[in-house]
């Protein structure tokens, strides 16, 4: 009802004339006859304000962000985009925010959403495959960052960035190729030649490492990476005295904690070759420290959290709940089926995978992160978490959770060994599957599961003196370093009695003295003719991802054994009573 003049509104309205009265228009005529039939004037419709309001909440989140109002801000974006802006550099903006709030997930739905209305915007994929990264799917990375050196050829960080993502999804060829094409476009840059150096030294191309890190050093006298790396270039050929030399020239006070790793551990090993084994203890205990500082703030697991699940399996997966559950074996799974190299760090592992990977109808892959990947989705799939969860279900739901499992492994490794050939076989080398050996024999019933044994105290002495590439905390220290190796072995020795035939134990030390003696029987159980490549695993030592990668370039050797003779004076006695235990247990002796 229409509120009349001087009502309750507060609004006055015109009155309405008279039918018979001359028409207000100034036509001259009644209004009746004139204005009384036209339709009423409507208002103008308001224009359509959504658009300014969302660019006013736009410019409000960018300042908000900028003042470091980062939570403030991020309402700020949901409003604009729920006025209707749909821009590429707000999407853009919006998901750099959420990389700043640690909203990683929502982060890339907002950089595939800027790639979405513009394709071509080298930024969102360069970002986005730098989040690929830092999640570890480097091979997503590689194709972001190689996007992103397409729509921007002079983008060297991108595709100083591509070589790196290449390198850790294992192409390191192509890594390589990525690194002489961003030479070509910036020649002068140090940072491009170090990194060139360093990975054809990781490829064992020693020839071509040398020639890039003295290209490097001419450009800048002064730096530290590849200074060190000449110097464990030397080491190498065996000078470990002009190794020292080297190290001893370079500056490292203003260097980068990396760097300062580095350096610490060349000398270490430098030392150590030349017998001066206090202070080698000395320098890779100083490279030790570093590290473990600049690792501090990186995720990893705690020794308690991977204790604890040990057990739960323990608990729970006994040899009538794995006879239940497990996968029954078939034959005809499509392409080469895994085997298992387990252990501890620095064991032998990646020395077994080797030669086993020399033979031609089998492929080695390196420490694959698939078991480990299936073992995270069932603790989140599974209420109860894993095993406790599965050991709720029935047989069938329990086949079909894990069968999904078992394809989604075989389907990575697929992709992953594409170019293998004819290999029947792949090796999946992950030391720390030792944690993980019941759902691999829930998974791969009938797998060859081989278990790398080294003297305890040389394979806690060795992890303690290497710098790995990912965050191992409890390297850093003898003590614990030696309990996470006693916890592992309980936990193998445990699970072994619950599967028929147990594991396949390999001993390092007798691998690399008799090596026929152990692969001969050892490729027979694998169901493999016995092949004397096996015995030239160095002559091709491309590909290698871990620690041992020079190690293994290199003829078998035996100077690694009881290498911690040399240094049990300077170490823990604390570590050397946790292991004395499972010293005895696994055969070995504790040199006096």
């Amino acid at each position: 009802m229409k509120p009349k003049p001087g009502g309750r509104s507060g609004t006055s309205y015109p009155a309405r004339p008279g039918r018979n009265a001359p028409c207000p228009c100034g036509s001259g005529r009644k209004f009746k006859q004139c204005c009384a039939g036209a339709p009423a004037a409507t208002a103008p419709a308001p224009a359509d304000l959504r658009p300014q309001r969302a660019l006013a909440q736009y410019r409000r989140a960018l300042e908000l962000r900028a003042a470091g109002k980062f939570a403030a801000a991020r309402p700020c974006f949901a409003a604009a985009f729920a006025e209707g802006l749909a821009d590429a550099a707000a999407f853009l903006d919006y998901a750099r925010l959420l990389v700043l709030l640690g909203d990683l997930k929502e982060a890339e739905a907002q950089y595939r959403q800027a790639l979405a209305v513009d394709p071509a915007s080298a930024p969102a994929c360069r970002e986005l495959a730098s989040l690929c990264f830092e999640t570890d799917r480097h091979d997503e990375a590689a194709d972001w960052f190689a996007a992103a050196v397409r729509h921007d050829p002079g983008d060297i960080v991108a595709r100083h960035n591509l070589a790196h993502a290449l390198f850790r999804s294992g192409r390191a060829a192509d890594a390589i190729a990525a690194l002489d094409a961003a030479i070509a476009r910036a020649p002068g840059r140090v940072d491009l030649l170090v990194m060139q150096a360093t990975l054809c030294e990781r490829e064992n191309d020693t020839a071509r490492a040398r020639l890039c890190a003295e290209a490097a050093l001419a450009v800048d006298p002064a730096n530290c990476s590849a200074a060190v790396l000449l110097a464990r270039l030397a080491l190498r050929r065996g000078e470990a005295g002009g190794a020292l030399e080297r190290l001893d020239g370079i500056d490292v006070v203003g260097a980068a904690a990396a760097q300062q790793v580095t350096w610490h551990g060349e000398r270490g090993r430098a030392l150590e070759r030349l017998g001066r084994h206090a202070e080698a203890f000395a320098a890779y205990g100083q490279s030790k420290a570093v590290l473990a500082r600049l690792q501090q703030a990186m995720p990893a697991l705690d020794t308690a959290t991977r204790s604890a699940r040990m057990t739960a399996v323990e608990a729970g997966l006994s040899a009538a709940a794995w006879a239940r559950l497990a996968l029954p074996a078939r034959e005809t799974d499509p392409g080469p089926q895994p085997v298992f190299v387990l252990g501890f760090m620095r064991s032998g592992t990646t020395l077994i995978e080797r030669m086993l990977g020399a033979h031609p109808q089998v492929a080695p892959l390196g420490e694959l992160p698939f078991v480990a990947d299936a073992a995270d989705a069932l603790a989140g799939e599974l209420a109860g978490g894993f095993p406790q969860g599965l050991l709720a279900l029935d047989a069938g739901r329990a086949h079909a959770l894990l069968g999904a499992h078992r394809a989604r492994y075989l389907d990575r490794v697929r992709q992953l060994s594409g170019d293998a050939g004819a290999a029947r076989f792949i090796v999946d080398k992950a030391p720390f599957n030792a944690e993980h050996v019941g759902l691999i024999r829930l998974l791969f019933p009938q797998a060859p599961v081989i278990h790398a044994i080294r003297h305890p105290l040389d394979v806690v002495l060795s992890s303690y003196f290497t710098r790995f590439d990912d965050p191992q905390p409890w390297s850093a220290s003898l003590a614990e370093a030696a309990a996470l190796f006693v916890r592992i072995q309980d936990h193998l020795e445990a699970m072994a009695v619950r599967f028929p035939g147990g594991f396949d134990a390999v001993r390092y030390e007798r691998l690399v003295a008799e090596p026929e003696a152990v692969m001969r029987p050892l490729l027979a159980r694998i169901g493999l003719p016995w092949s004397a490549d096996c015995l030239d695993f160095h002559r091709d030592a491309r590909g290698v991802r871990t620690a041992s990668y020079a190690q293994v370039a290199r003829p078998l050797y035996r100077s690694s054994v009881e290498r911690y003779r040399d240094f049990l004076p300077f170490i823990d006695p604390a570590a050397i009573a946790t292991l004395r235990p499972a010293i005895a247990a696994l055969g070995y002796a504790l040199a006096a």
